[in-house]
C-alpha cells in the first residue's frame, strides 16, 4: 500500500492507492473537493474491502491518519 505520510493531499494518495485497491472492485473516484471522509465512506463500503474492517473515516480528523489506520487494516 501506499504511505500516506509524505503526499500533500487525500486525492494523491487516492489516485496512487487506486491502482492497488482494485483487486477488491470499483474504486470511488475522489472529486476535486478533496471530500476524503465521503470519499473513504464510500470505499470501506465495498463488500470485499468490508471484510477487512478498515476503520471509518468519519472518527478521524486528518485525513494521513486515517489513510495510515487503513493501510495496516487492509495489509492484515
Amino acid at each position: 500500500m501506499i504511505d500516506p505520510r509524505p503526499m500533500n493531499n487525500p486525492m494523491e494518495w487516492a489516485d496512487l492507492s487506486t491502482p492497488e485497491l482494485l483487486r477488491f472492485g470499483p474504486i470511488p473516484k475522489m472529486d476535486g473537493s478533496f471530500d476524503w471522509v465521503n470519499w473513504g465512506v464510500r470505499l470501506i463500503q465495498l463488500p470485499s474491502l468490508a471484510t477487512k474492517q478498515p476503520p471509518d473515516p468519519r472518527y478521524f480528523t486528518e485525513w494521513k491518519d486515517w489513510a495510515t489506520r487503513f493501510n495496516q487494516a487492509v495489509l492484515a
